[in-house]
């Protein structure tokens, strides 16, 4: 309700309105089967069930329409000439990358807070806060350093290097992690993200024509989006394997043998790479501890004195493996630190006031006063 009673009115004089449909059409029918596969596979199926090939098969022949699509229409959802423009590439690169790193390591972090640190669901996702709040900061001084000085390569460098060290930083966290050195860690990298995210876009935005500023625009948050999905799956692949490789030495653990013995839970059966973060979930640990008043009295103590056993192994585990997520994420960033350096310096665009001119895009209310000039001059002539 605000932005529209705020925000003002504008009316488009472009003649020609027209809608890629096919294109969109296509593109939709490329990126959601790809990005379902990439969720879906190892998880709810198997990466060689026929679900995930022939989820990969449609996305490849509808990227290959797509791309056929996008030469011959006349207003390209995604112009392939956007492709040769360097500033366009590198950044979208750099996109890519950083959202694959971002998006698939923080996820975990509030499964650390929780399950390994301790503390409510509530407290574990406020983790998060610090890292939102120095990317606001972060973001709002490097436009003010930009805006003051025309330059933001500088910037995009330091930040993309202050992304590659907190997420090798992140890489240290263990059992002995407290909630302000997680939370440190998460200041740290808002502030190197915080000072990266808009230059990008800025970048992009400056080196186009303003009538293509929607289309660039798009096209940059779009692969920002995909970098992000294309992560979780990699990184919580990586998580997976690294969780499933220390099935062997936890299941030997011997509250394991316990829970078979004496028939708790499912009796120690499917033991898994889910049990491990399973059991890290204060309230199926509540749970467990529940299930224990069943068993015979004297027994009690060894059950929980095995369980508590178990417990700082699986955490051990799970800090073992989150480890080896964000020293990946670390190196991915490497890569967009690398890219980053072959960012062209441009000048920015000063205003925004002409964009809307250009592309034939007037405030309502100038229409309304060059309206009323246009009767004036009808009703008394020269």
């Amino acid at each position: 309700l605000v932005l529209s009673t705020t925000l003002p009115k504008i009316i488009s004089h472009t003649k020609d309105k027209r809608i890629d449909w096919l294109g969109a059409f296509f593109l939709t029918t490329a990126l959601v089967p790809l990005l379902l596969s990439l969720v879906w596979g190892g998880s709810l199926y198997q990466w060689t069930s026929w679900q995930i090939i022939a989820s990969l098969i449609l996305a490849v022949i509808s990227l290959i329409i797509f791309v056929s699509t996008e030469k011959r229409v006349a207003n390209p959802i995604l112009s392939l000439e956007l492709f040769k423009h360097r500033v366009f590439v590198v950044s979208v690169a750099a996109m890519f990358i950083t959202a694959m790193a971002m998006f698939g390591a923080i996820m975990y972090v509030p499964i650390f807070s929780q399950g390994v640190i301790g503390g409510s669901a509530t407290s574990a996702g406020l983790v998060l806060t610090p890292m939102m709040l120095a990317l606001v900061v972060a973001s709002g001084i490097s436009g003010q350093i930009i805006s003051r000085t025309g330059k933001y390569k500088w910037l995009a460098v330091s930040g993309t290097a202050i992304t590659v060290f907190s997420l090798f930083f992140f890489s240290t966290i263990g059992v002995d992690t407290n909630k302000v050195e997680l939370m440190t860690r998460m200041v740290i990298l808002g502030i190197g993200l915080g000072s990266t995210m808009p230059i990008f876009t800025l970048a992009i935005q400056s080196a186009f024509p303003k009538e293509r500023l929607g289309e660039v625009t798009a096209g940059s948050q779009l692969f920002r989006s995909i970098g992000g999905t294309v992560g979780t799956a990699i990184l919580g692949g990586i998580m997976n394997y690294k969780l499933t490789q220390s099935v062997s030495s936890i299941s030997n653990e011997p509250f394991v043998a316990q829970m078979k013995q004496l028939g708790i839970g499912q009796g120690g059966d499917h033991f898994d790479a889910s049990m491990i973060q399973s059991v890290l979930n204060p309230e199926n640990q509540q749970h467990f501890r529940e299930m224990f008043a069943k068993v015979p009295a004297d027994l009690q103590p060894s059950v929980t004195n095995h369980f508590n056993h178990f417990l700082a192994a699986a955490k051990v585990v799970y800090s073992q493996a989150i480890d080896s997520v964000f020293f990946t994420a670390g190196c991915l960033t490497v890569a967009a630190l690398l890219v980053v350096f072959f960012l062209p310096e441009i000048p920015l665009r000063k205003s925004e006031r002409p964009v809307l001119e250009d592309v034939g895009v007037v405030l309502e209310d100038e229409l309304a006063h060059e309206e009323d000039s246009v009767r004036q001059r009808n009703v008394h002539p020269q």
